[in-house]
């Protein structure tokens, strides 16, 4: 009986474990992308600032 209740518990925990890592692997890939996105902007921010002095210095 004791074996029993070990072994359950010791599935449960993995099981725990495996969706753990998974929330982990989520997390990451998400703040990955949110990087991606935030370079991205900031890309674009500048490009934007180029053609603002652009017009202002040419214009």
């Amino acid at each position: 009986y004791h074996q029993q209740v070990d072994e359950r518990m010791f599935t449960q925990l993995k099981h725990l474990y495996l969706i753990f890592k998974r929330l982990k692997e989520s997390t990451n890939e998400i703040k990955a992308r949110l990087g991606r996105l935030e370079r991205h902007q900031e890309e674009q921010e500048n490009d934007l600032f180029a053609q603002v002095i652009d017009v202002s210095v040419l214009g």
